[in-house]
């Protein structure tokens, strides 16, 4: 590990005008974050991974020593989330330390000062903890979403994802079960995510907030978001959980006590011909991918997800 300085713009109002101020942290090797700090009080932290924006245990040990670093200080008055690939947010997550995972989602969702994220691509894994507990959760046409990961690796969780499916209660509990994808109409219309902006409007919105002089404001920086921001008036066309809802009610019913309850409301209705085809290709579909999942996953996560619904102590998620 080496010991190296991370040069930014002076943090300290009175300092302004002294261009570099030396910020020692124990970073990695990777180099895979960039720290951009702005006159204003805005601080950008980019991700830079070009395998897909992988998150590392190395990555979420540098985050948290940043965010620890700037937690306290008066002069910061906004922090950026962003990645410079802009197909990946961040994916493939390193579940070797959930202690520093949870740390870090912590850090984010408690932190003093507006935390905003901008999500221009795909996301899964503990990289939703670190994007979607922030205070403004944007994302783009090209934001994706996936726990399909989480089902084919060992059936460990970070805290911040569970605890945001639980509040969605059954679409929550289809999403992590099923490893389905959700698009951006899906993260707003569920209401994970808080704007829809252009992909290509980031770079417009990121410039405006790290020039203002009103940042310390909430209400200023909504309107600068607003203003870069779209309203998807066919938001419902667009969702593919809105098309399925009432399936999703029905058969992932927050009310059922384990996964072979589910299953077997599946197995009894795949069998009866009341229902429609577009029902029953659907609960087919449902039965056969659930099957072939890693059992210990789907119960493990099952009571987990309740579990962190009903006892809402170890975040209070916005």
């Amino acid at each position: 590990m080496d010991r190296i300085e991370v040069l930014a713009n002076h943090l300290g109002p009175s300092n302004y005008k002294s261009n570099l101020l030396p910020i020692t942290f124990e970073l990695y090797k990777s180099n895979l974050i960039v720290v951009n700090t702005y006159e204003n009080g805005c601080i950008e932290i980019q991700l830079t991974n070009p395998r897909k924006n992988i998150i590392t245990e190395d990555i979420f040990k540098e985050l948290i020593m940043i965010l620890e670093y700037i937690y306290k200080l008066k002069s910061v008055k906004l922090v950026l989330l962003t990645s410079k690939n802009q197909y990946y947010f961040g994916c493939g997550v390193n579940k070797g330390d959930i202690a520093s995972i949870n740390k870090l989602e912590r850090l984010i969702q408690q932190f003093p000062k507006p935390v905003i994220s901008f999500i221009d691509g795909f996301v899964s894994d503990a990289g939703l903890g670190v994007s979607f507990l922030c205070t403004f959760r944007i994302v783009s046409e090209r934001a994706v979403f996936s726990t399909h990961q989480y089902i084919e690796s060992s059936p460990q969780f970070d805290t911040g994802s569970l605890l945001i499916w639980s509040k969605l209660k059954s679409q929550g509990l289809y999403t992590i079960l099923t490893g389905c994808e959700l698009n951006s109409a899906d993260l707003l219309k569920i209401g994970v995510a808080t704007h829809f902006m252009k992909s290509s409007n980031f770079s417009k919105a990121i410039e405006e907030l790290s020039t203002n002089s009103y940042i310390d404001s909430i209400k200023e920086i909504s309107r600068i978001l607003k203003c870069h921001s779209i309203i998807l008036k066919n938001l419902n066309d667009l969702s593919s959980l809105h098309h399925v809802k009432d399936l999703i009610e029905t058969y992932y019913s927050w009310n059922y006590e384990s996964v072979d309850e589910i299953i077997e409301k599946m197995e009894k209705e795949s069998n009866n011909l009341l229902n429609s085809n577009e029902e029953l290709n659907w609960i087919n579909s449902n039965l056969k991918n659930l099957k072939a999942f890693n059992r210990k996953y789907l119960y493990n996560t099952f009571q987990a997800i309740h579990f962190c619904n009903r006892s809402n102590k170890i975040l209070n998620f916005k």
